[in-house]
């Protein structure tokens, strides 16, 4: 039996910085992620498969293409002992898959394998297939930390995906922690065996759109 698939696939990215100001940048990221993949088998004759139908081929391909595009926006300010990071940003993703399958058996030969299809008397229904989803996100984080020892993080992103229904295609996820950097302190300051210790607290909201398109 010969089972054999090629997969051709490009993974990339570049991104561009644009500093603005001191203090204000923009990061601007394409991504890309294409495959072609194709699988051939055939079953002669001389196996109970191809016997029994006088020799199978098939063939199959799917096409995979999905690309990412990112666009931050990051300010830092420290003002005496309060230090400032605010991110707000935009994304938007796609993806589309498209496949198609045909076979063919009862073959006068086995000398074409699974590469004249049309060699075959009899067919099958071909099958094919094509579905895109989409992802597009707002986000936004604030991080407030004092003397580098209280910090503070604010996070809200409000995600839109084409996998739901038009009354319930966005949803708003926000999150809160708080964190305190103990080994910062004089008191900890003489511990020679501890480097770093950290007490954080957090709560948020997620979700997931792992549905049918």
């Amino acid at each position: 039996r010969t089972d054999k698939q090629v997969i051709d696939r490009f993974m990339g990215t570049t991104a561009l910085t644009w500093n603005i100001i001191s203090d204000l940048s923009l990061k601007v990221s394409i991504g890309a992620d294409m495959s072609n993949a194709n699988r051939e088998t055939y079953d002669p004759r001389t196996t109970v498969a191809g016997y029994n139908a006088n020799g199978r081929a098939s063939q199959a391909n799917r096409r995979s293409v999905s690309y990412l595009n990112e666009n931050i926006l990051t300010y830092n300010k420290l003002v005496g002992q309060h230090s400032f990071n605010v991110l707000a940003g935009y994304t938007w993703q796609t993806e589309t898959n498209q496949q198609f399958s045909a076979n063919a058996t009862d073959f006068l030969t086995d000398l074409y394998g699974s590469s004249n299809l049309g060699a075959g008397a009899k067919f099958s229904n071909p099958t094919s297939s094509k579905s895109q989803n989409q992802l597009v996100s707002y986000l936004g984080r604030i991080n407030y930390s004092f003397r580098d020892k209280y910090l503070l993080s604010l996070t809200g992103r409000s995600d839109g995906s084409s996998r739901f229904g038009a009354n319930n295609k966005w949803a708003f996820f926000p999150s809160v922690a708080v964190g305190w950097k103990v080994s910062e302190e004089d008191f900890m300051k003489s511990v020679d065996h501890i480097s770093g210790l950290k007490v954080r607290a957090s709560y948020g909201l997620t979700g997931n759109q792992n549905i049918a398109n």
